[in-house]
């Protein structure tokens, strides 16, 4: 038995949906739509509660106007934490890209204004660093959301890593959008700070095909206080008809920073357009390994601005 807890924001009503069944291996899909004790226009969050010590996982998909649809994952309970690393945060940047960071509170309690923080840094945006805070508190299960679309004081053109901290328990997501550019959307779940592997796994990369399509790697180096140096390994699929030698990159990701990997365009001049296979990043020969993590962004750089052409999914972490 299955229960579906609705957190409303300011101005609507809680609302439980209760009694759902699910068979063994089977799923259940709930639509917002066809839910009739919702009003049109709710907001809120959702708890996902498992009667009789059964096991679930869950997912959501968001849709945004006429073509846009963004998927996270839901968190299991014992993932809740209280330090969340954002690889990627992003400010009304020149190419209309903003990254909203959605931070659930599961902890049981309600969280005061202002304990709610979030540190940013950037290596290429001005101001070099920032700190935001919560301006509202928040109720156990509901949600605070850092939107630099709404909120104008947080500084804009910035691009950068960022992490969350609280006093207590909490979960986070980040959703990435261009609004009035294209109708692309996308979203991935932040990882907990207290990870100490040191390597990241990516299965696909992809370097401007001829159809469009693309890959951004966004890695977050978790120490705080040193850089790290890593190796970046591209091994070309086996289908892909240019050489089959591996591509070695060198490259320092500063303490608490990130690191992109664009092949959107010209940045990372060693890979050739069409170039496809996997990336690893891992650290350098004879250098000390720092905890990483990251996420991947698949894009089509022609920017076609019908369509949703955007997905986004975190990337494996190994020791």
């Amino acid at each position: 038995m299955v229960d579906i807890q609705f957190v409303a924001q300011s101005g609507y009503s809680d609302y439980t949906k209760s009694g759902i069944i699910i068979k063994q291996g089977s799923s259940y899909y709930w639509d917002a739509t066809e839910e009739s004790g919702l009003p049109n226009g709710w907001t809120g969050t959702a708890v996902i509660n498992v009667r009789d010590g059964k096991k679930a996982v869950a997912v959501s998909n968001r849709f945004a106007g006429a073509n846009g649809l963004l998927t996270f994952s839901a968190f299991p309970q014992e993932l809740a934490y209280t330090e969340w690393a954002v690889p990627l945060f992003a400010s009304r940047l020149a190419n209309g890209l903003s990254v909203t960071v959605s931070i659930q509170n599961v902890s049981g309690s309600t969280i005061g204004v202002g304990e709610i923080r979030m540190d940013c840094k950037s290596s290429i945006s001005t101001p070099a660093s920032f700190s935001i805070s919560n301006s509202e508190q928040v109720t156990d299960g509901a949600a605070y959301y850092f939107n630099p679309v709404q909120d104008l004081n947080i500084p804009g053109n910035w691009s950068g890593a960022c992490r969350v901290i609280s006093p207590k328990n909490v979960v986070v997501i980040a959703q990435m959008r261009r609004p009035n550019i294209t109708e692309g959307v996308a979203a991935y779940e932040a990882f907990r700070t207290d990870s100490r592997d040191t390597k990241v796994v990516i299965p696909l990369m992809s370097k401007r095909q001829p159809n469009g399509f693309s890959t951004v790697a966004t890695i977050q180096n978790l120490d705080p206080l040193n850089e790290a140096r890593v190796k970046l390994t591209y091994t070309p699929s086996p289908t892909y008809p240019g050489s089959q030698t591996p591509i070695v990159l060198r490259r320092t990701i500063p303490a608490g920073g990130n690191l992109i990997q664009n092949l959107r365009f010209s940045e990372v001049s060693e890979i050739p357009d069409g170039w496809y296979g996997t990336l690893v990043v891992e650290p350098d020969d004879g250098q000390p390994g720092r905890p990483i993590v990251g996420f991947v962004q698949l894009t089509n750089y022609q920017d076609p601005p019908i369509g949703d052409k955007l997905m986004a999914h975190d990337a494996f972490t190994l020791p």
